[in-house]
């Protein structure tokens, strides 16, 4: 939920309910995951590097939690280069713990993974990719292999220089209908534009172009696209430290075209961040 020790400028960047004994799948910008139990993280105000050892120098992108509600899904993975594939979760775990994590995906020396989302469904559920460059899109997630654990994904999205991808939010199917994705730039606006505002680029199997979703001044960047509800209230973090919380509901939905609404007032220097739901 971004709250910041601005001590240590460390960053809260989720957090969820996990019991003691539930499985943790910790995945990495080097794209690797290190499988960890609950009680691995019970040490209060400590690092991430002390709770997983071996980390290196590898940043954690993504924590998820597997129960019995999420055990035939599919881990779905994005790089900043676009490159997406889908795993089972069963076939996830490896039978010889690697140091510093098994490899989940194979990832260039010159890209990152940046983000993992559980799909459950993947006939009738969505999944929107976003850029730094204020475009995203929107496609089905059976348009996305399913692959071995240590494979290389496909490339998804014909990218710009320099454009990558920042963001990967999963919509299932019953949330379709309703489902509202909200973006935020770096100099602290953000807009709201309906799933169905992103039409889906048809065409042959492989890239596909991204679409506009919002108007970037000031050589701002777009830094994320999550989905939101209306009654859902969002934290905006900023680079100095700063929250600002702001109901859904505030933020107006607006064409391709438009800037957006402010979500928080930054300093001279300062950009906004992060923006998360709580």
């Amino acid at each position: 939920s971004n709250f910041i020790d601005s001590k240590y400028k460390r960053v809260i960047r989720d957090l969820f309910v996990a019991n003691s004994h539930d499985d943790l799948f910790v995945f990495t910008d080097q794209g690797n995951v290190i499988e960890v139990k609950g009680y691995q993280f019970n040490l209060w105000n400590k690092s991430i590097s002390n709770a997983i050892s071996d980390l290196g120098s590898q940043n954690v992108v993504s924590v998820i939690k597997v129960d019995t509600d999420s055990i035939d899904s599919y881990f779905t993975f994005v790089t900043k280069k676009s490159m997406m594939k889908h795993v089972t979760v069963k076939n996830m775990t490896a039978e010889r713990k690697m140091k510093g994590g098994n490899i989940a995906v194979k990832v260039e020396e010159d890209d990152s993974l940046i983000g993992v989302v559980i799909t459950k469904d993947i006939e009738n559920d969505r999944l929107v990719i976003a850029s730094n460059k204020g475009r995203a899109q929107n496609l089905s997630a059976s348009d996305v292999s399913v692959m071995l654990r240590p494979t290389r994904g496909m490339p998804k999205a014909t990218l710009d220089e320099d454009e990558e991808i920042n963001s990967i939010t999963v919509i299932s199917k019953e949330d379709i209908d309703e489902a509202l994705i909200l973006v935020a730039t770096s100099n602290g606006l953000g807009k709201i534009t309906p799933l169905s505002g992103i039409p889906e680029r048809r065409g042959s199997s492989g890239k596909r172009a991204l679409m506009k979703l919002i108007t970037l001044k000031n050589n701002s960047e777009m830094v994320a696209a999550i989905l939101a509800k209306k009654d859902d209230e969002i934290v905006a973090t900023t680079a100095n430290n700063k929250t600002n919380k702001i109901s859904v509901g505030l933020i107006s939905q607006s064409g391709r075209n438009a800037q957006g609404v402010k979500l928080c007032t930054l300093d001279d220097g300062d950009v906004l961040s992060n923006i998360s739901i709580v």
